[in-house]
Parts: C-alpha cells; sequence; structure tokens
C-alpha cells in the first residue's frame, strides 16, 4: 500500500466514529420528533399524523405506523384532504396485502365465530335476565 493511500486509509478511519455518532443523533431527534407528534395528536384524540409535519408534493413521507392485527388479510385505504376532495383510486381504493397471515377464507370464518360467540353471549345474559327476574316476583 502506498503511502498516500495508507493516508486516505486513516482519515476515512477517523470520519467512520463521527459519522456513525451524527446518524445515531439524527435518529435519536427523528424518534423524539416521532413521539411528541404521537403524543400531542394522541391527547387531541387524532389517530393520525404525518412526518415531516408539512408535506410537500412530489415528496417521500412517513405518514403513519399501522398496527396490522393477525386476522387481518388485506387493508384498504382513501385519502381525503380534510375538506371535500376524496381519492379512492377510481373507486378501487388503495390496497396492501397481508403475507403470511390469513386469508378471505379464514377471515370469514373468524368473523362468523365472533359473532357466534357475541350471540352465545348475549343469549346468556338474557336468560340470567330472565332468571333474575323470575326469582324476582
Amino acid at each position: 500500500m502506498k503511502k498516500a493511500e495508507m493516508v486516505v486509509n486513516e482519515e476515512k478511519d477517523k470520519e467512520d466514529p463521527s459519522l456513525k455518532l451524527k446518524m445515531e443523533m439524527e435518529a435519536n431527534i427523528q424518534k423524539q420528533v416521532l413521539e411528541r407528534l404521537a403524543e400531542e395528536n394522541f391527547l387531541k384524540g387524532i389517530k393520525l399524523f404525518n412526518y415531516p409535519e408539512v408535506v410537500k408534493s412530489n415528496q417521500d413521507i412517513e405518514s403513519c405506523q399501522v398496527y396490522v392485527p393477525k386476522e387481518a388479510y388485506k387493508m384498504d385505504f382513501v385519502f381525503f384532504n380534510g375538506k371535500d376532495v376524496y381519492d379512492n383510486n377510481d373507486k378501487k381504493d388503495f390496497r396492501i396485502t397481508m403475507k403470511g397471515g390469513m386469508d378471505v377464507f379464514e377471515f370469514d370464518d373468524f368473523l362468523l365465530e365472533e359473532k357466534r360467540r357475541e350471540l352465545e353471549k348475549l343469549a346468556k345474559d338474557q336468560a340470567e335476565r330472565e332468571r333474575h327476574a323470575n326469582e324476582q316476583t
């Protein structure tokens, strides 16, 4: 290795720790901003916010983090300007298909099971009220 190359490599080695520290600091700042935005919006009852706070056209943004439950097989969504304009992808909605979870048939079965449990609970509660009413008379 030539002496000039060694000097360049030594300079790169010196820059790497400071670059790493700078990136960590930027990540921490971004995390703090996101936490602040989340808390401010949550306290106002707003469940969706965007980062950066000011959104410009022709720009990538992180508009939300969404927890996807294990029962989800797709997520449909539309965009709304808050006044009078919706973008629903020409009546097809925007869609994200989930991988590794339920499919549409398993989801239908899940919904039917949930409904069966709900009806069973309602019937049990009604029977308990009737039994209690009969004991009162």
